[in-house]
């Protein structure tokens, strides 16, 4: 499909859930953690969910930011005991972020205010059966040019 063919009230309405979701997020970990920042949310979140641990370099293209600062923040993260740098065991040179236990922890905290924030608010309303079906296809959309 062509982007331009989409209205704009498509893309006004998926861009405010994303500005939504953020404010979400921010408040979740503002309560739970108010000195962590939205980049080290992002660092945190790729540490346990991603399906194998980021590098630096990893880190540093997914959070769209220099390699000096991706390093830096992996160093306060560490400081802080919420992720380690471990060996990549295919490649002793490399180095992987993984969450510690107090960053699993964390990050588990956070995502429970998360969820509990978000179903306190949709449980007033009621939803169609295919608004689940809608949302990951819209995530999957969103995410397909990151996926290279």
């Amino acid at each position: 499909m062509d982007p331009m063919s989409l209205s704009a009230d498509v893309i006004d309405a998926v861009e405010l859930l994303a500005i939504v979701f953020g404010a979400l997020t921010a408040s979740a970990f503002a309560s739970e953690s108010p000195d962590l920042t939205f980049l080290q949310w992002r660092v945190l979140l790729l540490a346990v969910r991603s399906p194998s641990p980021p590098s630096v370099s990893g880190l540093a293209s997914n959070l769209n930011v220099a390699m000096p600062s991706a390093s830096r923040m992996v160093a306060r993260m560490r400081r802080r005991g919420l992720i380690n740098l471990e060996a990549d065991p295919r490649d002793g040179r490399m180095r992987r972020v993984v969450a510690t236990p107090a960053g699993r922890e964390l990050y588990e905290r956070i995502a429970t205010r998360r969820r509990a924030l978000i179903a306190g608010a949709l449980s007033r309303h009621a939803l169609p059966a295919s608004f689940a079906s809608s949302v990951h296809e819209i995530a999957d959309l969103l995410t397909a040019p990151t996926r290279h």
